[in-house]
């Protein structure tokens, strides 16, 4: 707004209105009052003619300029014959300025919020000049039409507002614009800008395309130069191009594009360009593609990535990369999607530091510079090459490789712990010379191959599905093993040979784990999960200090020299029944669960050692000699027809439950104490018998070689017993025979039961 102060001549019919205005002036000098200034007439006619004018809806007293007036409107052509300066004009329907040769233009700003120059239909054209002075603003608000060549100063803005489906006429300036500006709601076609937009030298910001797509350029290769910021926002959809080759976009400050369009920026369909971004690039929002043909599309930042929700992706057969080639650290976060083949490098002697967990979903190429995994979550899903530097490790580091693709000769760490590695990347190996610590090392595809020292932290664990390991970790004290293989694998070095180092050994997955080391020693528990294939022993042994579950088929190789150890407090808690070779208890066996258990050889409890009757059955499969120097409780226990065979113990062996002879038994010369719910399926020779339980035969006869103590219950109904040695039949139980038949040297009667 600006005061109005003039004195002119005027026509005798606006005299007393004009008189007025002035006596207002003079009287309250605070009032202001706008100059708005409109053309009048049709025709071409000279700026300067003072007839064209009209000045709020009256004859003017002069013509505009930025000086004099609060709005200019052009309704018809006029011709700048002399240098001027206006703003806030506007051309509208019927308008053009035509600048006449040798003169100048000049759009001023007046320092409001105001466009000093809009465009809503008509033309600029001419031979002279335009320019757009400090912070001035032109506004294109009409479809199609020529945005003017013009020179820009320092903080003018070229706006486009107008346009709807019908492409813009760039003229590029010769120093390029200052700042850029498309915000088009009306948008409703794809729009091109021809390959002319090459120079801004301050911001280019793209507000709204309506979710149609603004092309910078389609099959001409072009160089923008941005010396600030590049933005992408609001309802918006860029390309840099369709078919061009060379297209390169030089961003001295940021990129940002944080679009809330539905449809998804498809930077190009095919050829090739370069984004080359000096300061930080931020994807907010949006869906990014960076290629939807074969071409090769490339962001190199200079400074820091961050990515917020929104995806960045490529489709087709080509690819999108991101090269990191800064010169002090970058930063690097994503919690967002990046996915199919988007690339990245790093060439920066400083690094890159992945501040939240991070996928590479394509290829990446290390050439210059750590790159700081910083207790994240990585994913490695391509190829991956290193000329230089490192891995940079932390303890809460878990590093992922699958998918497919190539590793280097040599991959490097640097930092001395990660709490996980994955290798999980079939006929590929990872090998390392670099010396670390880990706690979780899956080997769920391809091979682990260092030559340096790598340690499973205490507590540790090593999984193996179908991967492997080529040389033996070192413990920091005790770690886990789990096979969670589905097809058949020989255990490997994973498998420590040390008699301390492993702690659990667990078995799971549909396949075979077949044991490939004479002899394991599990300090913690052996578990074989349900559904968990089979852990077969061969003729190898296990020595066992823990607990003993067990859900899935244990084996071992009936006759060989293999061996099962109980050396701790083991409970056996089973629903399935394993199967040993030798089983030596040192420590305590418990049976729990449905307690079931096999021996195909010998059974031997050691001296201090014992076996606790719990539930279940023993089963005797092959040639067994039960050897008792300790305590020694069964509860059911059976051995099958044929070649199976047991012998009983020279010592003292309890029965608790059932016992089913189908083979051939060898009493051993020791005693038989039957100390629970027996029955007794077949006629046998004992040594000698304890009964404190019950003892029934269903009319099947026995045989004692020795001496009988039965101190509850003897129940052979009809069957006969028979001494076929000297003994002594005594205890407080009732026993029930057919009839009692001597056939050895003498039967002593002492009993004080019936």
């Amino acid at each position: 707004m600006k005061k109005l102060y003039r004195l002119a001549l005027i026509k005798t019919k606006d005299k007393i209105k004009i008189l007025l205005i002035g006596f207002l002036v003079l009287a309250f000098p605070g009032i202001s009052f706008s100059q708005v200034y409109t053309t009048t007439g049709v025709g071409a006619a000279n700026w300067n003619t003072v007839a064209i004018w009209l000045d709020n809806g009256l004859p003017a007293a002069t013509f505009p300029t930025a000086l004099n007036s609060t709005s200019i409107t052009i309704s018809r052509t006029v011709n700048i014959n002399l240098d001027l300066s206006i703003d806030q004009a506007t051309i509208a329907t019927g308008g053009s300025i035509v600048i006449n040769a040798t003169r100048t233009l000049t759009i001023a700003d007046d320092g409001t919020n105001a466009d000093d120059l809009t465009v809503s239909a008509g033309t600029i054209s001419g031979t002279g000049f335009l320019n757009f002075a400090t912070n001035a603003t032109f506004n294109h608000a009409r479809n199609g039409g020529t945005i003017p060549l013009a020179t820009w100063n320092t903080g003018s803005t070229c706006l486009v507002t107008g346009i709807t489906g019908t492409s813009p006429t760039l003229n590029a300036p010769l120093l390029g614009y200052q700042n850029f500006t498309w915000n088009c709601p009306g948008q409703t076609a794809t729009i091109t800008l021809a390959s002319n937009l090459i120079d801004v030298n301050a911001i280019l910001d793209i507000e709204d395309t309506n979710n149609q797509q603004l092309r910078f350029g389609t099959a001409t290769g072009y160089t923008l130069n941005i010396d600030g910021d590049f933005n992408v926002t609001g309802n918006s959809r860029i390309a840099f191009g369709t078919t061009a080759a060379g297209i390169v976009i030089n961003v001295l400050g940021s990129f940002d594009f944080s679009s809330t369009a539905v449809t998804a920026s498809l930077l190009k369909s095919s050829g090739s360009y370069s984004l080359n971004v000096t300061g930080n690039v931020s994807v907010s929002s949006g869906l990014l593609t960076m290629s939807t043909g074969n071409n090769a599309g490339t962001i190199n930042v200079g400074g820091d990535f961050t990515q917020l929700p929104s995806t960045i992706t490529e489709t087709g057969g080509g690819s999108g990369a991101f090269t990191f080639n800064g010169s002090v650290l970058q930063n690097i976060s994503s919690t967002g999607t990046i996915s199919n083949s988007i690339n990245f490098t790093v060439n920066n002697a400083a690094g890159v530091v992945l501040n939240s967990p991070f996928s590479f979903p394509g290829a990446l190429t290390q050439t210059l510079g750590d790159i700081d995994l910083n207790n994240q979550i990585v994913t490695l899903n391509g190829n991956y090459s290193r000329v230089s530097g490192n891995l940079v490790l932390s303890p809460s580091v878990e590093l992922i490789i699958q998918g497919a693709g190539t590793l280097p000769a040599s991959t490097s760490f640097s930092g001395t712990d990660l709490l996980r590695l994955e290798m999980n990347r079939a006929a590929t190996t990872l090998t390392t010379s670099s010396n670390f610590t880990v706690t979780t090392l899956n080997l769920l595809n391809g091979t682990v191959t260092h030559s340096g020292t790598l340690t499973i932290a205490d507590g540790g664990t090593i999984e193996r599905r179908s991967g492997s390991i080529t040389n033996a970790p070192t413990a920091a004290n005790v770690y886990n093993v789990l096979y969670s293989n589905t097809g058949a694998i020989n255990t490997g070095p994973e498998l420590p040979t040390s008699a301390t180092a492993l702690n659990n050994l667990t078995k799971q997955g549909a396949g075979t784990a077949t044991l490939n080391q004479a002899l394991v020693t599990i300090n913690g528990n052996l578990t074989t999960v349900a559904a968990g294939g089979t852990f077969a022993m061969a003729a190898n042994s296990i020595s066992l200090a823990g607990n003993f579950n067990s859900a899935a088929a244990l084996t071992a190789t009936t006759g060989s020299a293999s061996t099962f150890t109980i050396t701790g407090n083991c409970v056996l808690t089973s629903t399935t029944t394993p199967q040993v070779n030798n089983l030596v208890v040192t420590g305590t066996l418990t049976p729990a669960g449905t307690g079931n258990y096999r021996v195909n050889g010998n059974y031997t409890v050691d001296p201090g050692a014992t076996v606790n009757a719990g539930v279940g059955t023993v089963t005797f499969g092959g040639t067994t000699v039960v050897t008792n120097n300790g305590t020694m409780n069964l509860n059911n226990v059976t051995f099958g027809a044929g070649a199976n065979s047991m012998t009983a113990p020279i010592t003292t062996m309890g029965i608790a439950g059932n016992f089913t002879s189908n083979g051939v038994f060898t009493n051993g010369g020791g005693t038989i104490l039957f100390n629970g719910t027996t029955a007794l399926s077949a006629a046998e020779v004992y040594n000698n018998i304890t009964i404190s339980g019950t003892v029934t035969s269903a009319n099947v006869g026995q045989t004692v070689a020795g001496s009988m103590i039965n101190n509850n219950s003897f129940n052979i109904g009809t069957g006969a017993l028979t001494w076929s040695g000297s003994g002594t039949l005594s205890g407080t139980g009732a026993t029930t025979v057919g009839d009692v038949n001597v056939t050895g040297t003498s039967c002593t009667y002492t009993a004080s039961g019936n």
